[in-house]
Order: structure tokens, then C-alpha cells, then sequence
């Protein structure tokens, strides 16, 4: 008798577990917000600080009011370089993006494309592995 009760009291424990995880797996809305956020973050850190031929980094400031502004198109880029695998209990994301598809007028060259995977579990998403694709890849 004393074995069945613990393996019921565990039970009940893995099932409310798989309930909590289920219902805490962060939509695909909520990794979009957290993608825009990061990806701003980059764009204002790593392209708008570049020194560009003749002007250096005097459109420093303007660049970064161009991300702020443009929100939506980088949650719509966003969600068109992202799949998600969903396994009901966590979700995983993976985005890739290439400088290109934000500033169409940026040399082939100047920046390398990105990919970046996350876990989305307990209302959370962390970004768990971010690289750098080559610069200088076939067409």
C-alpha cells in the first residue's frame, strides 16, 4: 500500500509538472517581442556604430531613430526568418537574419549574416547559442 501512494503522489507531481511547463511555453508572439528587442539592440550596437567612407559615424543618431522607427518591419522580418518547433511543454526558435534584409543597401560584404536558436519554457525565452554565418557565401 505504501508504494502505490508514493507512486501516485509522484504521478500527480509529473502530471501538474507537464501542466505548469504546457501552459508557461512562451507563444510565438512573445519570442517575436523578445527577438525585435535583441535585434534593435545589435542594430543600434554593431551596425549603427560602424564608420562609413566620407560621413564616418555621423549618421550615428540617425540610425538608431531608423530601428527605433522601424519596429514592425523587423517584427515582420522576424517572423518570416523564424521557424518554431513546439513541443508543447517548451519551444524552440530559430532565426536567421542577415544585415541585408534590414539595410538593403549595405555592401554583400560589410556585415555577416546571423543565426540564433532559443528555448522559450516557464514564460521565459533565452537566446542559448548566437553565430556569426560567413560573410563570403556562394550564390
Amino acid at each position: 500500500m505504501r508504494l502505490s501512494g508514493i507512486a501516485m503522489v509522484g504521478g500527480v507531481c509529473l502530471i501538474g509538472s507537464g501542466v505548469v511547463l504546457a501552459m508557461t511555453n512562451p507563444s510565438q508572439a512573445d519570442y517575436n517581442t523578445f527577438a525585435v528587442t535583441h535585434l534593435s539592440g545589435y542594430l543600434k550596437a554593431e551596425v549603427c556604430t560602424l564608420e562609413l567612407p566620407i560621413v564616418g559615424r555621423a549618421l550615428r543618431q540617425e540610425c538608431e531613430k531608423l530601428v527605433d522607427m522601424n519596429q514592425s518591419p523587423l517584427q515582420t522580418l522576424i517572423v518570416a526568418n523564424t521557424t518554431r518547433k513546439d513541443y508543447v511543454f517548451f519551444s524552440l526558435y530559430r532565426t536567421e537574419l542577415s544585415p541585408r534584409q534590414i539595410l538593403p543597401f549595405l555592401p554583400d560584404d560589410l556585415l555577416p549574416s546571423y543565426e540564433a536558436e532559443a528555448i522559450g519554457i516557464f514564460n521565459q525565452i533565452h537566446l542559448y547559442r548566437a553565430r556569426e554565418k560567413s560573410r563570403f557565401s556562394s550564390k
